[in-house]
This record gives structure tokens, C-alpha cells and sequence, in this order.
């Protein structure tokens, strides 16, 4: 049993806790990117929450803790001092939580009853209009399919947008783009938040593209798309054989592939999701566990150099045999400051926040680590001896 399977069975939600840590979540800027709020797994504590860090001030805090739910994927609501966040809870219920991050107070906004909730970890939710949350999750019927929600924050009514097909959503500078998975292959298009309507760009057929890993990332302007597919290979010389291996695929707004970039080099890649373009969209920015030569994970993010094709390793998280985590990265609104938070390092009881300065050519990191807390012990009476 690895560290992490103990880490989990303190929490009341264990099973959540598992997918939390396969997943990671995507941390939230505020809009003058001057803070940024990283949901957390505390282990010593027994409690998940969510975290505040000020890069002005280089101070970290606790704003929300819960010791009967897992936080995860805050989204940052407006100009104010507000996130909004989900959280799952035992007996299959999924929340969500408002939290004013001035008074800590926190209120229930939502709750459906979901198979499993921390299947809504696979794509961060995306705020519409100041005044929709759009999210997938997989609902408590048997053998249901991912639905496509709406939470609307007037009316507080929660509406399934695409009920049974597997339609995951995506902001994509001032649009919305969306990922329909089939056995088939994937098709991709864009999403009208009023009307709540979807028009296919293109369909990328399996036989041709293969299988099409989690992630889809837009440039600012709207252009251009890219997600990622796992295909077949054909070695450097015509005798060698076919190999697995990831690339990154560049569409335009005609559903044109312009762009295939193979991810090779060595990299024993074994998963990858939820990419972003960086400043001024000349690189993508993407997570992947890879095998290390003695069979052990490592979780990486990768900064690939669209035109070259070339790409580098700028965090390395070392993992257990059997662990895996997947980064999610997020970039500032001013394209400064990348982030991603690991739920609960190999090292460490509690969860960290990497930061990665993006105007730095050697894309200088800095760790955060969560503020530990005083726990509470009850005195034993030591036992009496004749």
C-alpha cells in the first residue's frame, strides 16, 4: 500500500481522495493576477481545503477547510473577493461552494448526487457570463455517461446541457470550444452559451488520429486549437516498427490539421492532460507521467516550442511505483506566472503550489508550501502499575 492509500483513508471520502490525486486541479487567478487560490489535501490535519497566495506579499494562507469534503477545480468569480469551488462528500454527493475570501464564510450553493464525484476533477469547469458554471460529472444513475452542466447563480436552478454523450467544455479566449468523445474518434467544435447549442468543427476519426487524450487548449485570438492524440508511429527508418507514442495536434477554425507535433525523444510517456498556450502563444504548455529506467512515475510539465517542435521539462515531481498525478496548469490573465499545485507530494504531508516565472528565459520556479497548523492533542492518562 502506498503512502497515498494511507493518506486517503483518513478522509472520510477515500475513494475521491484516490481520483484527486490521480488528477490534480487547476488553480485560479485572480483577474489582476496578483493572487492566486490552489485547492489542498492536508494529511496531518485529515482536512481538504482551499489556499491563498499572495505574490505581492509572498504570504500563503488557509481561507476554507473541510474535514467531511474534498475541495477541488476554484474558479474565480468577477472582480470580488469571491471563489467558487467543487467539493465532493461521501455517499456519492457533489457541491457547490461559495467562499468569500475576506471572512472565510462559506455557503452551499448546490448539491446533486453524482456516481463519482471526482470524475468532475477531468476538466475544470468554466465560468460563462459572470453568471453560469458550466462543469461535467457523471450522474448517480448505473452505468451513466459524463453530462454537461449548468449551474446558473441567479436563479440557482442546475440544468444538464447534454445529457448521456460525453460533451466536455473549454474557454478558449473570449469562445468555447468543446471535446465530444465517441469510440470512434473525437469531434470538436465550438459552444453557443446562450443558446446552448453545439456546431461541429471536425471529426478526427480514430483509425487515422487515434486515441485522443484529455486536454484541449486555444490560442487567445481564436484561431488555432490543439489537443492531444496517442497514435502509432512509424520509426526513422522505413524497416523499423510502429511505436505508441503521443503528439500534439494544431486545428484551425476550418477544422484543418495544420500542425502534427510527435512528442518522441525518449520520454516514456504514459499520460498526459489539460494543455494551455503560453504568452503570446508560441508555446503549450502540457502535463505528463512518464517511466523512469527503474519502472518509477514522475510527473512532469513539459514547455513545447510550437515552431520547433522542440519541447523542455521545467518541474519534475518524483512519484511512488504506483502513484500518478497529473498536473493542470494555469496561466495568468497577465501571461506572467504559470501554476500548478500537486494535492499531496511524495515527500510531504500537505499540498504545494509551484509557481513558474514566465518572463524568465530559464522559467525560474518557485515552490509554496502550505502553512502546517497546530494539532490539537487530548492528554492520555498513563496507565497505573501495581
Amino acid at each position: 500500500m502506498s503512502r497515498r492509500d494511507t493518506a486517503c483513508g483518513l478522509l472520510a471520502v477515500a475513494a475521491v481522495v484516490i481520483y484527486m490525486l490521480a488528477c490534480g486541479s487547476r488553480p485560479a487567478w485572480s483577474p489582476d493576477s496578483k493572487r492566486v487560490v490552489f485547492a489542498y489535501v492536508d494529511e496531518r490535519t485529515e482536512t481538504s481545503g482551499l489556499a491563498l497566495y499572495n505574490l505581492e506579499t509572498s504570504q500563503v494562507k488557509r481561507i476554507f477547510e473541510s474535514e467531511e469534503q474534498v475541495l477541488f477545480q476554484p474558479v474565480w468569480l468577477g472582480k470580488a473577493d469571491e471563489i467558487v469551488a467543487l467539493a465532493a462528500r461521501e455517499n456519492n454527493a457533489l457541491d457547490i461552494i461559495h467562499v468569500n475570501l475576506i471572512t472565510g464564510q462559506d455557503r452551499l450553493l448546490k448539491t446533486m448526487a453524482a456516481k463519482d464525484p471526482g470524475s468532475s476533477l477531468m476538466v475544470p469547469p468554466v465560468l460563462a457570463d459572470g453568471r453560469y458554471l458550466f462543469f461535467s460529472a457523471q450522474p448517480a444513475e448505473e452505468d451513466a455517461e459524463m453530462n454537461l452542466y449548468r449551474f446558473d447563480f441567479k436563479s440557482k436552478a442546475l440544468t444538464i446541457v447534454r445529457k448521456g454523450q460525453e460533451r466536455l467544455l473549454y474557454r478558449v479566449g473570449k469562445e468555447y470550444c468543446y471535446l465530444g468523445l465517441a469510440e470512434d474518434g473525437l469531434e470538436l467544435g465550438t459552444f453557443s452559451i446562450k443558446k446552448l447549442k453545439f456546431r461541429r468543427l471536425v471529426f478526427l476519426d480514430q483509425r487515422r488520429y487515434g486515441k485522443v487524450a484529455l486536454g484541449l487548449a486555444g490560442k487567445e485570438n481564436g484561431k488555432e486549437l490543439a489537443l492531444l492524440s496517442e497514435r502509432e508511429f512509424q520509426g526513422q527508418e522505413e524497416s523499423d516498427p510502429e511505436e505508441t507514442g503521443f503528439a500534439v495536434l494544431v486545428i484551425n477554425r476550418r477544422g484543418k490539421i495544420v500542425k502534427e507535433i510527435p512528442l518522441e525523444s525518449g520520454l516514456n510517456i504514459s499520460g498526459l492532460v489539460n494543455l494551455v498556450f503560453g504568452p503570446a502563444d508560441k508555446t503549450l504548455w502540457l502535463s505528463a507521467v512518464v517511466k523512469s529506467d527503474t519502472d518509477q512515475n514522475i510527473s512532469l510539465l513539459l514547455e513545447l516550442d510550437i515552431n520547433k517542435g522542440e519541447f523542455r521539462e521545467v518541474i519534475s515531481e518524483p512519484l511512488g511505483k504506483d502513484e500518478y498525478i497529473l498536473l493542470q496548469p494555469s496561466v495568468s490573465p497577465d501571461g506572467k506566472w504559470l501554476a500548478v499545485d500537486v494535492l499531496e507530494p511524495k515527500d510531504e504531508p500537505r499540498s504545494v503550489l509551484y509557481l513558474v516565472d514566465l518572463t524568465s528565459l530559464e522559467r525560474k520556479v518557485t515552490k509554496v508550501a502550505l502553512p502546517a497548523v497546530e494539532i490539537e492533542v487530548e492528554p492520555v492518562e498513563a496507565e497505573k502499575t501495581e
